[in-house]
């Protein structure tokens, strides 16, 4: 039996830029949008999100456009959210099963069809368990397009809207810094540092969803200030992780320490407690050892050469 090959185009509306997936070829008359519909909840929003009480059952819906010219038929479900390996947010598959946000979503109907030109009301609720963990917990409304092109290859196409329950009582904003590692080239000019690549991992050890501000500063021998790289990470779940590489310039001093400060940021602004770390790079100042033997060798030739010279007048002066 031939088994078929799933090609999955995803398309996640997350606060972030879109992410894909990897991406089949899909007709072009085919397109579709999803929004947050304006009610009590809000009139502008580009996603949902909730301050929820645990046992509260929200009301709310969202709006689907078919901005092709076919006909849509829809499936509809709630997903939970997950981190990509690389670091990025996005939903689970549909063939992964929801044990948060996306099981405490339910959709009026599972199908939906929506003319071309036109948009479609659809309302759902969100049940929040009466034992909700405290902090944030993210998911998202998917709308699915399912398509069989041939025997062997099948479509589909999913766009979503993120949506965040909080519940804000014993929520917690920390992160942690793991598995650093240092790249150090090597330090051939003695006139410039070296360029030093640090990768580390950001661990959300907190509840809820953070970024983080990463500070790496290394000592300059050459000015007053210190040399200093800020970089600001991705959105990061609570119990993920997040890899995050910079480039640092170091100046070669044999050893030489930098600093790594981690600052954890929720999206409502909490600063959580800033953590430090603090590693040795190993750069040793060949272009600067290099100069100096030079310098001695030269130092030595005209030591050597002005006794030489010195001998040769006292000699010459005796045979006169």
């Amino acid at each position: 039996m031939l088994l078929a090959l799933l090609f999955s185009v995803i398309t996640l509306v997350l606060f972030a830029p879109v992410a894909f997936t990897e991406q089949a070829q899909l007709p072009r008359d085919i397109a579709w949008g999803i929004t947050p519909a304006a009610n009590e909840h809000g009139g502008a929003r580009t996603s949902f999100t909730y301050e929820a009480r645990g046992g509260e059952t929200i009301h709310d819906a969202v709006w689907i456009t078919n901005h092709g010219a076919e006909v849509l038929k829809l499936r509809v479900y709630g997903a939970d959210g997950t981190t990509t390996a690389s670091g990025d947010l996005t939903l689970q598959g549909s063939d992964e099963p929801s044990t948060s946000v996306g099981a405490w979503v339910q959709p009026e109907t599972s199908n939906i069809t929506v003319a071309p030109g036109e948009t479609e009301t659809l309302h759902f609720t969100v049940t929040v368990p009466e034992n909700i963990a405290p902090g944030d917990h993210m998911g998202g409304i998917v709308t699915s397009l399912f398509s069989a092109e041939t025997a062997a290859v099948a479509l589909d196409q999913r766009i979503a809207t993120r949506m965040i329950v909080s519940a804000s009582e014993g929520a917690t904003v920390s992160a942690d810094i793991r598995n650093v590692d240092l790249g150090v080239s090597t330090a051939w000019n003695p006139f410039a540092p070296v360029n030093t690549t640090i990768r580390l991992d950001i661990a959300n050890t907190g509840n809820t969803l953070i970024r983080n501000e990463v500070a790496v500063t290394s000592n300059s021998v050459v000015s007053i200030a210190d040399t200093q790289r800020i970089q600001e990470s991705d959105e990061l779940l609570p119990e993920e992780h997040q890899p995050v590489e910079m480039l640092v310039p170091v100046w070669p001093r044999f050893t030489q320490a930098v600093e790594i400060q981690l600052t954890p940021v929720s999206t409502s602004g909490v600063v959580g407690e800033v953590v430090h770390e603090s590693v040795t790079v190993v750069a040793i100042p060949w272009g600067q050892i290099a100069v100096l033997v030079l310098i001695g060798a030269a130092v030595s030739w005209y030591l050597v050469h002005h006794r030489r010279v010195k001998r040769d007048r006292q000699t010459a002066s005796v045979l006169q």
